[in-house]
C-alpha cells in the first residue's frame, strides 16, 4: 500500500556531478578501439557504444565502416549497436543495403532487424528488403516483413502476403520463429485476428497459447475473438488455458460469454489459472461486476496468489464492488502482511461505499492506524468516516493521530468539522501533531486558521511546522507573494524528505506556485534522478512539465526516464519534455525510438512531444503525423485537441491528414471541433 503523507522532514545534501567531460573523452576512446588491430577490442567497442544512451551522431558512420570487418563477432555486435541506436543510425543504411546482398543468413536476419530500427529513414532499403519475402528461409520471411513495416507503417501488403507463413509458424518447434511469429502477427493487428481466432479454434495446445499472445498484444481490435478464447479458457491444458484467459483480459473488451468463463475458471484446479481470472475480471471493469460474488468467495482461496489476485480485482471493480467490503476489512486483519496490503488498496479503490466498514476499524485500537491510512487513500470518498476520526482525534499514540489527522487532510472541504480541533491542537505548543494538524487545516481549506498559521510559518526550532504551516498558506492563497517566498524555499528543501508522500506533496505544491517556483528547478531535477517511489517520480515529472522550458536543466534526467519500466512515468515523461519544448532536443532520439514501441499511447505522445520540439522538422513531421491521427480517436477530448494542434504544427497537408481534421471538424465536442476548424485554416493558409 502506498505510504501516507507524514511531515518529517531529513535533510540530505546531494552533490551534483558532471559527466559530460568523461562521456565524451570515453566515446572518443571508443572510436579509437573500433579501429584496433585486435577484434575483441573493436567488438567490446561496438557493445559500448550501443549500450550507450543518446550516442552522437558521428558514431554511426565509424559503426557502419565496422560493418564491412573481415572478423564475424565485431560484424554481429556492430549490427546490435546499430539496432539501439535505431532512427539516428540513418547514415547506416547503404553499408546496411550492401550486407543483404551476402548469402548469410545470419547475418541477413541480424541486418533485417537494424533496418527495421531504424524506420521511415531506410526506405532506401526496401526493394533490398523485399526479395526476403520468397525466401525459404521462413525466420528471414518473418523478419522482412515486420521490417517493411517499421519502415512503412501505411503499406500492410507484405504482411497480408506472409500471414499463412507466419500463423504455420506459431507450431513449428523453433521457438525463436514462434516468438519472431507471434512479434508479427501482434504488429499485424486487425489484418491477422481472423486467422488466429481459427488457430486458436483449431485446438493445438502449442499453437493456442501462442495465437492467445498475439490476440493480446493486439488488443481491443481483436475483440472478434473473445468467444474462442472464453472457450479454451476451459482447456485441459493449463498453459493454453491461461494464456487464453489474460488475452481476455489484455483485449479488455467484456461480454457475458467471456465474464461467465473467467468467473468459473476461479473455481480451477490450477492456482495459476484462478490467479489470471481474477486479474482479467478486474481488467474487464466494470462490466464484470456480475462476478463480485464469486470474488468475494475466492478471497479465501488456499493460494496466497490468488487471494492478492483477486483483492486487485476487487479493487479495479472500485464502488461496484461495494459488497466486498465487509469481506476486504477481515482481509486487511489477517496475519499475512501481502493480502492485507492488497486488501487495504482495494478497500481505497471501492472508496466511499467501503468506509462505513473501514470507519469501523477506528473503534479497535489494533487497527485504527490501518483503518485512518485507508480511509485517507480514499480521499473525499472517506466523507462518510469524518466523525469517526474526529473521534479518533483524542487518540493518545501520536504516530497514530497523525495519521488521523492526515486522513481528514486528504478528505480535504468535506472534513471541514474537524477545523476547530484542528485549529486547538495547532495552538498547542506542546502538541506533536501540530505539523500534521497545519498541513490538515491547508487541504481542508479552513481560511480562518490563516492568522495562527502566519504565527507557526516562522516559529523556531521546529522545521517541520514551518514547512506545513508555509505549504497550508500557500494552499489557502496560491497568490500571495509573501507566502509563496515563505514557502519555495521550504518546499525545495523538503523534496529530500525521507518520506515519499512528503516528496508528492511538496512537489505538487511547488507546480501549483508555476513560474514563481523556477528556482526549485535544479532541486527537481536531482531529485528526479534518484526517485526510487514511481508516484513521486510521476509527480515530479508533472511539476516539471508545468513549469515548462524553465525546467530545461533537468532534460537530461528526463530522457532517462523515457525508458522507464513504469509506463505511466515513461507517459509523463514525454508530455514534460514536450511542454519543456526547443530546449528538449536531447531527447529527440529516444523520442524517435518510442514511434516504433507497442504502446500505442506513448507512440502517440513521443509524436506531441517531438512536434513541440522541432515543429519545423519535416522529417519529424512525416514520421509523427501518421501516429497523431490515430489520436484523433481518442476517447479524451483534451487529448484530441492537443493531437489537432501538434498536425498544424507539423504542417502537413497530405489527403489522409486533411481528411482526418475536417472529420475532426465536425465533432460534437466543442472545443475539437474548434481546434481542427483552426488547424485547417492554418495548413491552407501555409499551403
Amino acid at each position: 500500500m502506498r505510504r501516507f503523507l507524514m511531515f518529517g522532514v531529513v535533510a540530505i545534501q546531494l552533490a551534483a556531478c558532471s559527466v559530460s567531460h568523461a562521456e565524451e573523452a570515453s566515446i572518443a576512446d571508443l572510436l579509437r578501439d573500433l579501429k584496433s588491430p585486435e577484434p575483441s577490442v573493436r567488438a567490446a567497442a561496438a557493445i559500448e557504444l550501443g549500450q550507450r544512451p543518446n550516442v552522437p551522431p558521428e558514431v554511426v558512420l565509424p559503426l557502419a565502416a565496422v560493418l564491412r570487418d573481415k572478423d564475424r563477432t565485431v560484424v554481429e555486435e556492430a549490427l546490435i549497436a546499430i539496432q539501439r541506436i535505431g532512427p539516428e543510425a540513418r547514415a547506416a543504411v547503404p553499408t546496411l543495403i550492401s550486407l543483404l546482398n551476402k548469402e548469410d543468413p545470419a547475418l541477413n536476419h541480424e541486418t533485417l532487424h537494424a533496418l527495421a530500427a531504424i524506420g521511415p529513414a531506410a526506405t532506401k532499403a526496401i526493394p533490398g528488403i523485399q526479395k526476403f519475402l520468397d525466401s525459404p528461409n521462413k525466420r528471414l520471411k518473418i523478419v522482412a516483413s515486420i521490417a517493411l513495416w517499421r519502415i512503412n507503417p501505411e503499406d500492410t501488403e507484405p504482411l497480408q502476403a506472409i500471414l499463412p507463413d507466419a500463423i504455420a509458424a506459431l507450431g513449428s518447434g523453433d521457438e525463436h520463429l514462434s516468438r519472431q511469429a507471434v512479434r508479427l502477427l501482434s504488429t499485424m493487428g486487425p489484418v491477422a485476428v481472423a486467422e488466429l481466432v481459427k488457430a486458436v479454434e483449431a485446438g493445438d495446445p502449442a499453437v493456442c497459447w501462442r495465437a492467445s499472445d498475439a490476440l493480446a498484444n493486439i488488443g481491443p481490435d481483436a475483440q472478434s475473438g473473445v468467444p474462442a478464447l472464453a472457450k479454451l479458457a476451459a482447456a485441459e491444458d493449463e498453459r493454453a488455458c491461461w494464456h487464453a484467459i489474460r488475452a481476455i483480459g489484455e483485449i479488455g473488451v467484456a461480454s457475458p460469454v467471456a465474464v461467465e468463463s473467467l468467473t468459473t475458471a476461479l473455481t480451477n484446479e490450477s492456482p495459476m489459472v484462478r490467479a489470471h481470472a481474477a486479474t482479467a475480471l478486474g481488467k474487464l471493469a466494470p462490466d464484470s461486476s456480475s462476478a463480485v460474488p464469486a470474488l468475494i468467495k475466492a478471497l479465501s482461496d488456499d493460494e496466497l496468489s490468488v487471494q492478492i489476485s483477486v483483492a486487485d480485482a476487487l479493487g479495479m471493480l472500485g464502488p461496484d464492488a461495494a459488497d466486498s467490503a465487509d469481506a476486504l476489512v477481515v482481509a486487511v486483519q489477517t496475519e499475512e502482511p501481502a493480502v492485507a496490503i492488497h486488501a487495504a488498496n482495494a478497500l481505497s479503490q471501492i472508496g466511499a461505499p467501503a468506509a462505513p466498514a473501514v470507519a469501523k476499524l477506528l473503534a479497535d485500537e489494533n487497527s485504527r492506524q490501518l483503518a485512518a491510512m485507508i480511509l485517507g487513500e480514499m480521499g473525499p470518498g472517506a466523507k462518510p468516516a469524518v466523525d469517526n476520526l474526529i473521534q479518533a482525534m483524542d487518540e493518545k499514540n501520536e504516530i497514530v493521530k497523525r495519521d488521523v489527522i492526515v486522513a481528514l487532510a486528504l478528505i480535504g472541504p468535506d472534513a471541514s468539522p474537524a477545523s476547530d480541533k484542528l485549529i486547538a491542537l495547532l495552538d498547542d505548543p506542546d502538541a506533536a501533531a501540530r505539523p500534521a494538524a497545519a498541513f490538515a487545516l491547508g487541504k481542508i481549506g479552513a481560511k480562518q486558521a490563516i492568522p495562527i498559521l502566519e504565527r507557526t510559518a516562522i516559529v523556531k526550532d521546529n522545521d517541520r511546522l514551518r514547512l506545513a504551516s508555509a505549504h497550508a498558506l500557500i494552499t489557502l492563497d496560491p497568490n500571495n507573494d509573501k507566502y509563496i517566498q515563505l514557502a519555495v524555499p521550504r518546499l525545495t528543501k523538503a523534496l529530500s524528505s525521507e518520506m515519499p508522500r512528503v516528496r508528492r506533496e511538496v512537489a505538487a505544491a511547488l507546480g501549483r506556485i508555476g513560474a514563481k517556483a523556477n528556482s526549485a528547478v535544479p532541486k527537481l531535477s536531482e531529485q528526479l534522478a534518484i526517485e526510487e517511489d514511481e508516484m513521486v517520480r510521476d509527480q515530479l515529472l508533472v511539476t516539471l512539465a508545468e513549469l515548462g522550458p524553465a525546467a530545461g536543466q533537468a532534460v537530461p534526467t528526463i530522457v532517462g526516464l523515457l525508458n522507464d519500466d513504469n509506463t505511466a512515468n515513461r507517459y509523463t515523461a514525454a508530455f514534460a519534455l514536450g511542454k519543456i519544448g526547443p530546449d528538449a532536443k536531447q531527447a529527440i532520439p529516444e523520442l524517435r525510438r518510442n514511434l516504433r514501441e507497442s504502446d500505442r499511447f506513448l507512440r502517440l505522445v513521443s509524436a506531441w512531444a517531438l512536434v513541440q520540439i522541432e515543429p519545423d522538422d519535416s522529417d519529424i513531421g512525416r514520421e509523427a503525423a501518421p501516429i497523431l491521427r490515430t489520436g484523433l480517436d481518442h476517447a479524451n477530448a483534451q487529448v484530441r485537441v492537443q493531437v489537432i494542434n501538434a498536425l498544424a504544427e507539423t504542417g502537413r497537408t497530405d489527403p489522409l491528414v486533411m481528411r482526418a481534421l475536417r472529420k475532426a471538424a465536425k465533432s460534437d465536442d466543442e472545443n475539437v471541433r474548434k481546434a481542427a476548424q483552426d488547424a485547417l485554416k492554418k495548413l491552407k493558409t501555409e499551403k
